[in-house]
Parts: structure tokens; sequence; C-alpha cells
């Protein structure tokens, strides 16, 4: 729910163009901020980020519930992210995915 309607995150995308968003120079990402209400959750903050990628912009939309600052969500979402980055690199190089031990002695 946004401004009382039921609304999809493409069609908020949509409406809020890097146009319409806040410029963050450290980030070199235009965000807009929006308070989203979720059925099951209630309040939630919705962060639609874009980026300069050629010619268009990447879209990423992220959900928060912390009560920080943007830049201090969108720095908790790039730290989170290089982890998993960094575990799905070491698990496929040491081909954990085929490992079929029982136990961690192992």
């Amino acid at each position: 729910m946004f401004e009382a309607q039921t609304v999809r995150v493409a069609r908020l995308a949509e409406r809020f163009r890097p146009g319409q968003a806040r410029w963050y120079p450290k980030l070199r990402r235009y965000i807009k901020r929006l308070e989203v209400v979720l059925a099951e959750v209630g309040i939630v903050e919705l962060l639609i980020i874009r980026k300069a990628q050629g010619f268009g912009w990447h879209l990423t939309t992220l959900i928060s519930t912390l009560k920080v600052g943007v830049q201090e969500v969108f720095k908790a979402w790039l730290a989170r992210w290089s982890l998993e980055v960094s575990h799905r690199l070491r698990k496929q190089n040491l081909a954990l995915g085929a490992c079929g031990c029982l136990s961690y002695a192992a």
C-alpha cells in the first residue's frame, strides 16, 4: 500500500524515475525513499535505487525496517551482498555443493 492504494513495486519505480529521486554522490545512485505498508509486516521503507548503466538505468529495490538513513541502509545491503558473493565463490571453488559429509569433523 502506498498513499492508500495497492500498487506494485514496478509501478512505483516507473512513477519515481531518477529525476524525481535524490542523487547521492557518494553512492553514485539516485535513490527514492518511500514509506509503504506490507500486509504481513506493517510500515516499512522501500528504497528505489537507480544506477546509470550503459545508456539506461539499472533498477534495484530494497525493503528495510531499520530506522536509519538511506546511506546506512544501502551500505548494510552492500556489505551483505559482498558476503553472499564471497560465500558463493568459496562454495563453488571448494565443491561443497557435492560434499556428502554428515559431520563438521569431516
